[in-house]
């Protein structure tokens, strides 16, 4: 892929910094080589998943994405003899654009005993995440984001890993805190595989009195595919709904994108 040939340029430098004005001397702007992705990649490229890829998508076919590991600068004079097309078109557009170039620099440096902790879950979810008839891969697909935070911190000698799941509101199922299933149901889900577990989270057919344990089931399935070692002590994951979310949480975790999980 580091071969592919460039179908145009993104400039990345802002348009702001590029315009003359008296005091300021920009000579040189920062452009991206656009090259086009199979479906699956734009896709992933588009949830802002690889942080390699920055979408372009009203630009041709909407398959190509700026590749930001080729990123170079040329002079700001060679722009007047391209020619210029505007490939996004809304703010939303534009502020996703901006988000993944800014997120190819802002890249959490996990320490290595993560990755080899999670390494059998990460190559389940590899396994599962291209295949298009896999419930568990649709529903990791559906996340808008997944995020790791370390209690009490990176820096600790025993860190308490938490993977968070991020999805869209309403996309999991409502929780009745009140709610006492009975003891058969309770045996009844934790019998189910991860997959149909996923299966029945993706249909939203589940009562509301086992909305928490269904959650649940599937949580222990995947922290069960991993093994804590060196500095990890622990690794749990939960599901979890934009709205459940606070800003402080949400600011005290790293990403975890789709490319750290391919390292190894």
């Amino acid at each position: 892929m580091h071969e592919s040939a460039a179908n145009g340029h993104a400039v990345l430098t802002q348009t702001c910094d590029l315009v003359p004005r008296p005091g300021r001397d920009r000579p040189f702007v920062a452009v991206a080589p656009l090259i086009r992705l199979d479906e699956n990649q734009t896709a992933q490229a588009a949830r802002g998943r690889l942080t390699r890829f920055a979408h372009v998508p009203t630009y041709q076919d909407g398959a190509f994405c700026a590749d930001l590991d080729r990123i170079t600068t040329i002079e700001t004079g060679v722009l007047l003899l391209c020619h210029r097309l505007s490939s996004l078109d809304t703010d939303q557009q534009r502020l996703a654009f901006s988000r993944a170039v800014a997120r190819k620099f802002d890249r959490f440096a996990f320490p290595d005993d993560l990755a080899a902790s999670i390494k059998k879950w990460r190559d389940h979810v590899i396994d599962k995440h291209g295949r298009q008839h896999s419930p568990e891969g649709e529903l990791y697909r559906s996340a808008v984001d997944v995020l790791v935070s370390a209690d009490p911190s990176w820096d600790a000698e025993r860190i308490q890993a938490t993977v968070t799941a991020l999805f869209p509101a309403g996309a999991l199922p409502p929780v009745d805190p009140e709610a006492q299933p009975e003891v058969g149901e309770v045996e009844a889900v934790n019998k189910l595989s991860a997959a149909d577990v996923a299966e029945k989270l993706l249909n939203g057919d589940i009562d509301v009195r086992l909305g928490a344990i269904m959650c649940n089931r599937l949580q222990d399935e995947w922290a069960q595919r991993c093994e804590p070692t060196g500095v990890i002590e622990t690794v749990r994951f939960q599901l979890l709904g934009t709205a459940d979310l606070t800003a402080d949480e949400y600011l005290a975790a790293a990403r975890l994108d789709l490319e750290f999980l391919s390292l190894g």
